[in-house]
């Protein structure tokens, strides 16, 4: 809005024309094209004071590329970072009869890179991070294989070391470990979820 309601025909230059590096708009576009200007200072778009159209005028400021640039940069920056994740939560692992055939079951683990706690999560919490549905840059993620039957002890046949059990998954906790710092404090129990080779599966009654 113009300083005054009313100016003169003395206080007010038209037909002024501008090929730019002199005005811009408020929002930092470069002006080109006719303008007035009036004695308070006050310069505005069009050969003559139009109230529907007229827009301020401001003078021109070269920005410098390397702010150009940087600007640019955080742009591109902003748009590449993604604010909604979804958040981990607690899995229990549900051991098959296929698994306890196997003699082994995979288990997932994750850990927030800011704090010692380590989950526990299923194999889609795993994939959800490993996409990066859940935040890659707060949490790390790990999978292991772990032993659920056979011998729990070493056997030695014929000169020969059988590993058990227990020995496998130390095993796999000292290689984890490298990847995920403190998943040895939270497995203790080598044998957990162990079972017999030969233990029988109940018949579902259903089928």
């Amino acid at each position: 809005m113009r300083k005054k309601a009313y100016y003169t025909a003395a206080e007010i230059t038209n037909n002024l024309y501008t090929t730019g590096n002199e005005w811009q708009l408020n929002d930092g576009t470069k002006y080109v094209g006719l303008y007035h200007k009036y004695t308070t200072g006050e310069v505005y778009t069009g050969a003559v004071w139009n109230s529907a159209t007229s827009k301020q005028l401001v003078p021109y400021k070269e920005i410098p590329a390397s702010k150009i640039s940087y600007t640019n940069a955080v742009k591109r920056s902003n748009k590449q970072i993604k604010t909604e994740y979804k958040t981990p939560n607690t899995h229990i692992p549900n051991i098959t009869s296929n698994d306890r055939k196997n003699g082994f079951c995979y288990r997932y683990f994750m850990k927030k890179v800011n704090q010692q706690i380590i989950l526990e999560i299923d194999e889609t919490q795993y994939k959800e991070w490993f996409s990066k549905k859940i935040d890659p840059n707060l949490y790390t993620a790990v999978k292991v294989t772990w032993y659920i039957s056979g011998n729990i002890q070493n056997e030695r046949i014929d000169n020969v070391v059988k590993k058990g059990v227990i020995t496998k998954n130390l095993e796999v906790l000292q290689k984890a470990e490298k990847e995920m710092p403190g998943i040895s404090a939270k497995l203790t129990n080598l044998t957990q979820y162990y079972a017999d080779s030969d233990f029988i599966v109940p018949k579902d009654i259903n089928q």
